[in-house]
């Protein structure tokens, strides 16, 4: 095996050199020389005007001169075995006047258009650019590819290995520009003589054509074998999909998390169990924002139906412009497996293809990688990988623009042992290199600019049961060397258990350790974030279950508690309570199922002790001295929420991720995901009719704020809870309270906005001053103004900031505004307006 990528390489040096050699076996460029029907290629292959097709003279697809078509007319050439080779490649310029019309417009075909359906074609029909061929020679099977815009000017290429049975599709927009879209797509082996005529401009059927095109085509050329990306009349190097498969674009009606259960059962339930959708923390990262598309990607183990326990490797994309969904397309059907260890993470390279990286587990099921067919979505996915798969568990993986991918991950050698690779395109990987193996080990990794981090436990004599200890290493060079946080080189692979990346020794306090995030502060140090537990069982018996942080100080490591939550003395009811960790501006943020319900513990102690809880959000300014809950994220759920995840590069609404299912019987698992600080969240939609759909909002925080004065039949009253309540009748309805953060309950009549003339070195301007609270998180507010009561114009770009004075949650600003106007002796009136962001 080693020595294929060089096997690799001087076949496609050969290749390369014969491929040198081919010429087209026709080329029409429509130019004055040879002649507007005239063979380029030299082959003396001219062409047969049938219907008057005429010259374009200028502002064609191509380069100078093309022809016109006027939908009922084309060019042809008569019949010939070169026309249904078995390899070959057809390429033109195009700009259709219209494009999904009902019709398909053929470019370019040697098709017989009759009963039997014989030969093939190269067509826009239904707004995509379509590549068909004979399956049998009576009928057609067809790839639909990209999607084509009337008017704009086009190049296309259909790449044909009918003995591989593999089309290769390629689209240029030449109109707005930009790289070329491709994709490989599986097609029916074999060609078949279309007995017809070779056509340009509607099929080749004798006598008359049909399927005509209408607008213009230029610069059509058939070679007759299958040409490499970089000899196309657009070249371009593209990554070898290694074997060639086919695109699945299968979607599913909704995002349905998976339900499981380990079956290590004891008094307080199974070991883990319930919604892991985005389990685990070993699989890294599972979301990854792309600022070019102003999308989050993300990827999560789905299932078939809301009483199945199905797996399904799912892939859905948030587009935050429009603050939509797309259908989830199902990247991999497991088959009947319905363990969530199988899960995927997923990376993006810098050309914005999405790579999935499908877990296997143990030796027996293999990991699979997968690429986006098209850059920027999540509509298609073909296989990269071999085609048995490889041998890789907790898939984590980090790509760079220049080194390509690191991955991280386990093989179940002598235990699970932490392995390690490097590939420049997702294709073709180097040596696989061991980390660790100190009896197995579960990992957590990060990247955080040129570092590559992970920390990690062991597992005494191979028994996961017994995990403890904590490990940390990094690597600065892509993994040519591996240090300890100081700098220390490492030699790999670690056997050891005492050994320089060791941080702290749990087993000599008989403490079990679960990792679970890593994020670096201000200085580029790391601070981990784990639990301990003193059971692997869930229960009483684990108790203290706590959160602790490491934090590296550029000279120690220092460890801190998080403080008991779930309980009286533990932080979280189970082992399994993932959250995340995030470091902004020195403040330290966790969101972790560490919120529980006191009133089922002895009614329901299966639900209360096992797996999830609500989510809360805690905060430390200090450094993890201490810590403040600060806000429910989730509360009064119907289903406990789990395996909170972080995006890569996190934006916006989607800044954290995760699914929630009870532990103790299998239930619908829904997925979320959430605003930075937890101060909102959406669930993703369980149900879709639609391509797209929106995200509800769960638990929003003027509801939240409702609920703290509102019982739930005065909510449902209008003139009490609803937003233009006013039940202490001071004339500020509910809504204006929220936003200023006064009690609705309690008579409060001041003005929400005060307004005054004020004087400075640049002249008079009017000083605007009113309250804001800040847990108002879901309110938009601008000030306007009006010269008569009627015809309000938004100020908020011309105002100045003068003050900002915090009282607990609420901020009073004073701000200015100079009117164009002039002052004084102007007439003029200011206003708050408040609305609710869905």
């Amino acid at each position: 095996m080693k020595s294929l990528p060089a096997v690799v390489a001087s076949c496609f040096v050969l290749c390369a050199a014969l491929q040198a050699q081919v010429t087209p076996a026709g080329f029409w460029r429509f130019e004055a020389v040879p002649g507007f029907l005239g063979d380029s290629s030299g082959n003396g292959r001219a062409l047969s005007n049938d219907g008057g097709v005429a010259p374009l003279a200028a502002g064609g697809p191509g380069d100078g001169q093309a022809a016109e078509f006027s939908g009922s007319n084309r060019l042809t050439f008569p019949d010939s075995d070169l026309w249904h080779s078995q390899r070959f490649t057809i390429e033109a310029y195009f700009r259709a006047t219209a494009v999904a019309t009902g019709a398909t417009q053929v470019i370019v075909s040697h098709h017989n258009n009759t009963a039997n359906q014989r030969g093939w074609h190269f067509a826009e029909a239904g707004g995509k650019l379509r590549f068909a061929k004979s399956t049998n020679g009576s009928s057609l099977a067809s790839v639909n590819s990209f999607e084509l815009v009337a008017g704009r000017n086009y190049y296309a290429a259909a790449v044909l290995d009918s003995t591989a049975g593999v089309v290769t599709m390629v689209l240029k927009d030449m109109t707005t520009g930009g790289d070329p879209l491709h994709e490989t797509v599986s097609i029916a082996t074999g060609t078949y003589n279309a007995d017809s005529m070779f056509a340009i401009g509607s099929t080749g059927t004798t006598g008359a054509g049909s399927s005509f095109f209408k607008g213009a085509i230029d610069n059509v050329r058939f070679t007759a074998d299958a040409l490499p990306t970089t000899q196309l009349q657009e070249p371009f190097e593209s990554p070898p999909i290694i074997p060639p498969n086919p695109v699945v674009r299968t979607k599913a009606d909704g995002y349905k998390g998976i339900w499981f259960a380990l079956g290590q059962v004891s008094a307080f339930g199974d070991k883990y169990s319930g919604g892991l959708g985005t389990y685990t923390t070993n699989h890294r990262p599972m979301a990854v924002y792309s600022p070019a598309a102003n999308k989050t990607f993300f990827t999560y183990g789905g299932t078939s139906g809301p009483d199945k326990r199905y797996l399904l490797i799912m892939a859905g994309e948030y587009d935050h412009a429009t603050h939509t969904v797309t259908k989830p397309t199902v990247v991999m059907d497991k088959n009947g497996v319905d363990d969530p260890h199988d899960n995927a993470c997923i990376s993006m390279d810098k050309d914005g293809y999405i790579w999935i990286f499908v877990s296997g587990r143990g030796n027996g099921r293999k990991g699979f990688t997968y690429r986006s067919a098209e850059p920027y979505s999540t509509d298609g996915f073909s296989m990269t990988s071999p085609a048995g798969g490889e041998t890789y568990t907790y898939p984590q993986v980090w790509y760079d623009p220049v080194k390509g991918f690191i991955h991280l991950y386990t093989i179940y050698s002598n235990g699970r042992e932490l392995y390690w690779r490097t590939s420049p395109d997702g294709v073709t990987w180097g040596a696989v290199k061991p980390m660790a193996k100190i009896g197995g080990h579960y990992q957590a990794s990060e990247k955080h600019g040129d570092i590559i981090a992970t920390f990690f436990n062991r597992h005494p004599g191979g028994n996961v049961d017994a995990r403890t200890d904590l490990y940390y290493m990094q690597t600065t060079d892509w993994g040519e060397t591996w240090t300890t946080a100081d700098g220390t080189p490492l030699t790999l692979p670690l056997t050891t258990a005492a050994n320089p990346a060791r941080i702290f020794n749990y087993s000599a306090l008989n403490r079990l350790m679960y990792g679970i995030d890593i994020a670096f502060d201000e200085d580029h140090r790391p601070v981990l974030l784990y639990l301990t537990s003193a059971n692997f069982r869930p229960g009483p018996d684990g108790e203290p279950r706590t959160l602790h942080t490491a934090r590296w100080t550029g000279s120690e490591w220092i460890i801190r508690d998080m403080p008991p939550s779930a309980t009286a003395i533990s932080s979280a009811t189970h082992n399994y309570a993932n959250g995340s960790l995030w470091i902004e501006d020195g403040v330290w943020n966790v969101i972790a199922p560490t919120g529980s319900d006191p009133s089922i513990r002895e009614s329901n102690p299966q639900r209360f002790w096992g797996n999830g809880g609500e989510l809360e959000m805690w905060t430390s300014s200090n450094q993890g001295l201490t810590w403040t809950k600060v806000r429910h994220v989730t509360e009064n759920s119907p289903r406990k929420h789990n395996y909170v995840r972080k995006p890569q590069d996190g934006h916006g609404r989607f800044h954290s991720f995760w699914a929630d299912g009870n532990p103790e019987v299998l239930t619908e698992s829904h997925l979320y995901f959430g605003a930075a600080g937890g101060t909102r969240a959406w669930e993703l939609p369980y149900h879709m009719t639609t391509a797209t759909a929106k995200p509800v909002e769960v638990n929003p925080p003027f509801l939240r704020w409702r609920k703290e004065y509102f019982n739930s039949a005065e909510m449902d009253d209008p003139e009490v809870g609803g937003p233009d309540g006013d039940d202490d009748r001071d004339g500020v309805p509910n809504l204006a309270e929220y936003a200023r953060g006064t009690h609705p309950r309690i008579p409060d009549p001041g003005s929400s906005l005060t307004v005054g003339l004020h004087e400075d070195a640049d002249g008079l301007y009017l000083g605007l001053t009113y309250p804001r609270n800040t847990e108002a998180f879901d309110l938009l507010q601008k000030i306007e103004t009006s010269d008569a009561l009627r015809d309000w114009q938004d100020v908020e770009a011309s105002l100045f900031d003068i003050s900002a004075v915090r009282n607990g949650n609420v901020i009073l600003y004073q701000r200015g505004h100079r009117s164009t106007t002039g002052l004084p002796g102007e007439m003029r009136f200011y206003r708050l307006r408040y609305t609710i962001d869905e």
